[in-house]
Formats: C-alpha cells, sequence, structure tokens
C-alpha cells in the first residue's frame, strides 16, 4: 500500500509540473495578443453601454441636431446604418 501512494505522489508531483510548465509557454504565446484583446473587450462594453441607454444617446444625438444642424443630417445615414448592426448583434445573441 506505501509503494501505490508513493507512485501516486510522484505521478502527482510529475503532472503540478508539468502543468506549471504548460501555463508558462501559454502565456509566452499569448502575451502579443493581450494589448489587441484589451481593445476588443473595451469595445464590447461601450456596445452593451450603449445598447443599455437607448434613451441617452437619442437625447444626444437631439442635442447635436440642435447645435449643428446640417453637419448632423448628413450623419443620419450613418447613425441609421449603426443602429441597425447593433440590433442585429443584439438580436443575435438572444
Amino acid at each position: 500500500m506505501s509503494n501505490r501512494i508513493q507512485q501516486i505522489q510522484q505521478r502527482r508531483a510529475h503532472l503540478v509540473q508539468q502543468a506549471a510548465a504548460q501555463r508558462s509557454d501559454l502565456a509566452w504565446q499569448i502575451e502579443p495578443w493581450k494589448k489587441r484583446l484589451s481593445y476588443v473587450d473595451q469595445a464590447v462594453a461601450l456596445v452593451r453601454r450603449v445598447h443599455a441607454r437607448p434613451v441617452l444617446i437619442a437625447l444626444a444625438l437631439a442635442g447635436l441636431a440642435f447645435i449643428a444642424r446640417r453637419r448632423v443630417s448628413s450623419l443620419g445615414g450613418i447613425g441609421n446604418a449603426a443602429w441597425r448592426v447593433i440590433k442585429l448583434f443584439s438580436n443575435a445573441r438572444r
């Protein structure tokens, strides 16, 4: 019985060392992607905030329309397209 326990302990120690080496290797491989993925995380968070507060977005657009009517009218098509994309992605998640 003691021999079997010793074998299990040795196997466990080997697996722990192997897992540590794999974690280190994975961390090294992922390092170049960290900055890019942080931008993606920030973009997703922004989209979620915008999607959660449509009234504030409408008020901001109304304020812009009041301040600069001619410039905002040209952005109407872009805003409409952006809103459709947001709705498309929000419906796809459901």
